[in-house]
């Protein structure tokens, strides 16, 4: 024989294919579980965003609703400021003009009372 003729043995176990080894599903099966487990995480982090984002545009909106009531009372608040303003110097008016009714008054009682009291000394005499 010729040493071309003498090619290696194949060996003596025949060769399983990659796909009928447990190894090959074992890594299947945890690639397959790692790959759920990221998407799982995904959706929940979308949610969460999406959630974030809600929540802020209604924070947002609050604000916005409160800016504008703050606005609203503040303006009120002038206003009533002014009133009151207005409404005391008229009360301040009213009470000189009550105190100056008092003074005539008695003035007036006074001068009665002289001349009253004129007469009735007149018709004594």
């Amino acid at each position: 024989m010729n040493e071309n003729s003498q090619l290696p043995q194949p060996d003596a176990a025949p060769r399983r294919a990659f796909w009928r080894r447990p190894w090959f599903w074992l890594g299947l099966v945890v690639l397959g579980l790692a790959a759920w487990q990221w998407w799982a995480a995904q959706t929940r982090l979308e949610k969460s965003r999406q959630e974030l984002t809600r929540r802020l545009a209604e924070s947002e909106k609050a604000a916005r609703d409160s800016q504008l009531l703050l606005s609203r009372a503040m303006a009120q608040t002038e206003a009533l400021q002014q009133k009151y303003g207005a409404l005391a110097a008229k009360m301040e008016e009213f009470q000189g003009e009550a105190e100056a009714l008092r003074g005539l008054y008695q003035e007036a009682a006074l001068t009665r009372d002289d001349a009253l009291l004129a007469e009735v000394e007149q018709n004594i005499n």
